[in-house]
């Protein structure tokens, strides 16, 4: 492809990238989630606002469907607390505490390094430092927040 677009080489290396499902997080750190409001085992409303009423209705009908199957996949791999955290929360919001909790895992139990958290949106990013700046050990001045305008 030859665009004639500016390309910067920047020298080093790359890093390994290790993807955990949501899941594994929950279980990793025992996380429960404050909302405590169960949700009905296919996630009613899960894609609330997201789409066309009909699509909404026929994508929901495919989840209500093949919930039963996941529940099922996810109790051969996950504790009892790890699945009904999972239903506890709710689709439609970023769980910012759980962000939280992972980031404090990290710092605490990881290798040092630096670490990057994508939020859709300004809003969320602020939240998220305010969340992080109410404990004592984020508040070293090392946290930027960063959005493209």
């Amino acid at each position: 492809m030859t665009d004639n677009f500016p390309m910067i080489h920047i020298p080093g290396f790359t890093y390994p990238v290790v993807e955990y499902l949501l899941e594994d997080v929950i279980e990793k750190l025992r996380y429960t989630p404050e909302n405590t409001d169960r949700r009905p085992k296919w996630k009613k409303h899960f894609m609330q606002g997201h789409s066309t009423r009909l699509a909404k209705e026929e994508k929901e009908a495919i989840y209500r469907e093949q919930w039963p199957e996941y529940l099922w996949q996810l109790r051969a791999r996950y504790s009892a607390r790890t699945i009904n955290a999972l239903e506890m929360m709710d689709d439609d919001k970023i769980d910012l505490d759980l962000i939280a909790a992972l980031i404090r895992h990290i710092v605490l139990e990881e290798e040092d390094g630096a670490i990057l958290v994508f939020l859709p949106g300004w809003s969320n990013i602020s939240s998220l430092h305010d969340v992080l700046m109410s404990q004592v050990m984020f508040q070293s001045g090392k946290i930027l927040c960063s959005h493209k305008l």
